[in-house]
């Protein structure tokens, strides 16, 4: 599943009045996980994502670093600052 599925499952459940209508959003992109996905899901949609211990400097390095790496150039690892490198 790609996040941008659980992101519009969401949105759209958030726009949803009916309980019914609701449920039947969560059931269908739950229903759509493989198993291994499911509980990350869950956690997703429920807001109940445990702490990480990783802060947002991390997080935009580790962005920049993927997005080098999808341009075709290698980032300097050393230059993120990221413990071990």
């Amino acid at each position: 599943m790609r996040f941008a599925e659980l992101a519009q499952t969401s949105a759209a459940v958030a726009e949803t009045r009916a309980r019914s209508g609701k449920i039947q959003l969560l059931a269908t992109c739950l229903g759509g996980l493989r198993p291994e996905e499911v509980r990350a899901a869950v956690m997703f949609l429920s807001g109940t994502l445990p702490r990480i211990g990783v802060g947002w400097a991390a997080l935009r390095a580790a962005a920049q670093a993927v997005e080098a790496k999808l341009r075709g150039q290698l980032p300097d690892l050393g230059a993120l600052g990221l413990p071990g490198m």
